[in-house]
Protein backbone atom coordinates (compact mmCIF):
# COMPACT_ATOMS: atom_id res chain seq x y z
CA UNK A 1 0.00 0.00 0.00
CA UNK A 2 1.12 3.51 -0.93
CA UNK A 3 1.24 6.22 1.62
CA UNK A 4 0.55 9.70 0.49
CA UNK A 5 2.80 11.56 2.47
CA UNK A 6 2.92 15.44 2.32
CA UNK A 7 5.42 17.16 2.68
CA UNK A 8 5.16 20.40 4.57
CA UNK A 9 8.31 23.30 4.82
CA UNK A 10 7.88 24.98 8.13
CA UNK A 11 9.24 28.37 8.12
CA UNK A 12 10.66 28.72 11.73
CA UNK A 13 13.73 30.15 13.36
CA UNK A 14 16.92 28.18 14.45
CA UNK A 15 18.37 28.36 17.60
CA UNK A 16 20.88 30.91 16.71
CA UNK A 17 18.83 33.04 15.66
CA UNK A 18 16.79 33.12 18.94
CA UNK A 19 19.60 33.63 20.68
CA UNK A 20 20.97 36.44 18.98
CA UNK A 21 17.53 38.20 19.10
CA UNK A 22 17.47 37.60 22.61
CA UNK A 23 21.36 38.80 23.21
CA UNK A 24 19.90 42.14 21.12
CA UNK A 25 16.82 42.77 23.04
CA UNK A 26 18.44 42.62 26.35
CA UNK A 27 21.10 44.81 24.92
CA UNK A 28 18.08 47.57 24.12
CA UNK A 29 16.45 47.47 27.44
CA UNK A 30 19.77 48.19 29.24
CA UNK A 31 20.40 51.35 27.01
CA UNK A 32 16.94 52.23 27.56
CA UNK A 33 17.29 51.31 31.52
CA UNK A 34 20.98 53.18 31.61
CA UNK A 35 18.96 56.30 29.65
CA UNK A 36 16.70 56.58 32.43
CA UNK A 37 18.60 56.23 35.21
CA UNK A 38 21.05 58.93 33.93
CA UNK A 39 17.93 61.48 33.21
CA UNK A 40 16.39 60.96 36.77
CA UNK A 41 20.03 61.24 37.60
CA UNK A 42 20.24 64.75 36.34
CA UNK A 43 16.68 65.49 37.58
CA UNK A 44 18.08 64.78 40.98
CA UNK A 45 20.71 67.05 40.65
CA UNK A 46 18.77 69.91 38.95
CA UNK A 47 16.23 69.83 41.81
CA UNK A 48 18.92 70.22 44.08
CA UNK A 49 20.39 72.96 42.69
CA UNK A 50 16.95 74.79 42.35
CA UNK A 51 16.25 74.14 46.13
CA UNK A 52 19.90 76.17 47.09
CA UNK A 53 18.75 78.64 44.46
CA UNK A 54 15.40 79.01 46.39
CA UNK A 55 16.73 79.00 49.72
CA UNK A 56 19.23 82.31 48.70
CA UNK A 57 15.77 83.73 46.84
CA UNK A 58 14.17 83.25 50.13
CA UNK A 59 16.96 84.68 52.32
CA UNK A 60 17.40 87.90 49.84
CA UNK A 61 13.61 88.31 50.20
CA UNK A 62 13.78 88.02 54.27
CA UNK A 63 16.74 90.38 54.31
CA UNK A 64 15.06 92.91 51.99
CA UNK A 65 11.76 92.87 53.73
CA UNK A 66 13.52 93.04 56.99
CA UNK A 67 15.32 96.49 55.43
CA UNK A 68 12.56 97.92 54.66
CA UNK A 69 10.62 97.41 57.69
CA UNK A 70 13.83 98.59 60.05
CA UNK A 71 14.40 101.87 61.37
CA UNK A 72 18.06 100.69 61.13
CA UNK A 73 20.78 98.22 60.92
CA UNK A 74 23.59 97.07 62.89
CA UNK A 75 26.37 95.33 62.43
CA UNK A 76 26.35 92.75 65.63
CA UNK A 77 29.99 90.66 65.06
CA UNK A 78 27.98 87.16 64.26
CA UNK A 79 25.46 89.11 62.27
CA UNK A 80 22.86 91.48 61.43
CA UNK A 81 20.43 93.38 63.20
CA UNK A 82 17.46 95.35 61.88
CA UNK A 83 15.56 97.27 64.60
CA UNK A 84 12.18 98.73 64.68
CA UNK A 85 10.46 100.67 66.99
CA UNK A 86 7.89 97.57 67.95
CA UNK A 87 10.11 94.74 66.94
CA UNK A 88 13.72 93.39 66.25
CA UNK A 89 15.17 91.16 63.83
CA UNK A 90 18.49 88.79 64.40
CA UNK A 91 20.52 87.56 61.61
CA UNK A 92 22.97 84.91 62.95
CA UNK A 93 25.41 83.52 60.61
CA UNK A 94 26.42 80.15 61.69
CA UNK A 95 28.61 77.67 59.50
CA UNK A 96 26.90 75.96 57.51
CA UNK A 97 23.18 77.97 57.96
CA UNK A 98 21.80 81.19 58.46
CA UNK A 99 19.26 81.62 61.42
CA UNK A 100 16.47 84.77 61.67
CA UNK A 101 15.18 85.20 64.80
CA UNK A 102 12.26 87.65 65.84
CA UNK A 103 10.52 87.60 69.16
CA UNK A 104 8.16 84.60 68.22
CA UNK A 105 10.00 82.78 65.26
CA UNK A 106 13.30 81.66 64.35
CA UNK A 107 13.54 80.75 60.82
CA UNK A 108 16.68 78.77 59.31
CA UNK A 109 18.06 79.08 55.97
CA UNK A 110 20.17 76.11 54.65
CA UNK A 111 22.86 78.28 53.01
CA UNK A 112 26.41 79.08 54.23
CA UNK A 113 27.45 82.72 54.45
CA UNK A 114 31.38 82.79 53.53
CA UNK A 115 31.67 86.54 54.68
CA UNK A 116 29.51 89.32 55.77
CA UNK A 117 30.75 92.97 55.58
CA UNK A 118 29.09 96.12 56.13
CA UNK A 119 29.45 100.05 55.78
CA UNK A 120 28.38 103.07 57.14
CA UNK A 121 28.29 106.34 55.55
CA UNK A 122 31.01 104.61 53.06
CA UNK A 123 33.26 103.11 56.25
CA UNK A 124 33.67 99.34 56.82
CA UNK A 125 32.07 99.30 60.30
CA UNK A 126 34.50 96.71 62.00
CA UNK A 127 33.34 97.61 65.90
CA UNK A 128 30.17 95.28 67.29
CA UNK A 129 26.83 97.31 67.25
CA UNK A 130 28.15 99.82 64.59
CA UNK A 131 25.73 100.87 62.60
CA UNK A 132 25.32 100.14 58.81
CA UNK A 133 23.36 101.48 56.06
CA UNK A 134 24.53 99.17 53.72
CA UNK A 135 26.00 94.85 54.13
CA UNK A 136 27.52 92.80 51.60
CA UNK A 137 27.04 88.70 52.31
CA UNK A 138 28.90 86.71 50.18
CA UNK A 139 26.60 82.90 50.30
CA UNK A 140 27.68 79.85 49.25
CA UNK A 141 25.52 78.04 46.63
CA UNK A 142 26.58 74.97 45.21
CA UNK A 143 30.41 75.79 45.57
CA UNK A 144 29.89 78.99 43.86
CA UNK A 145 30.34 82.43 45.93
CA UNK A 146 26.98 84.37 45.20
CA UNK A 147 26.99 88.50 46.26
CA UNK A 148 23.99 89.39 48.16
CA UNK A 149 23.57 93.01 49.00
CA UNK A 150 21.12 94.75 51.16
CA UNK A 151 21.02 98.78 51.19
CA UNK A 152 18.92 100.82 53.83
CA UNK A 153 18.17 104.41 53.09
CA UNK A 154 17.81 106.56 56.32
CA UNK A 155 15.68 109.88 55.80
CA UNK A 156 17.37 113.07 57.04
CA UNK A 157 16.21 113.23 60.43
CA UNK A 158 17.35 109.45 61.15
CA UNK A 159 20.54 110.15 59.27
CA UNK A 160 21.44 112.78 61.89
CA UNK A 161 20.04 111.36 64.96
CA UNK A 162 22.15 108.57 63.64
CA UNK A 163 25.35 110.13 63.02
CA UNK A 164 24.46 112.14 66.43
CA UNK A 165 24.84 108.90 68.45
CA UNK A 166 28.24 107.85 66.95
CA UNK A 167 29.82 110.54 67.49
CA UNK A 168 28.84 111.29 71.12
CA UNK A 169 29.68 106.96 71.86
Amino acid sequence: MKTNRIKVNLRAFTILEMMVALVLTALAVSFVYAAIRFVQGQGDALAARLGAFGEFNRLQRALQTDARAAAEIRYNGAGIDFLADDMATHYLLLDSHCVRLTAAVADTFRIRVDSLACWFAGERQMAMQGMADETAFFVNVHGHAVPLSVQKHYDAATLTRLTDTITTE
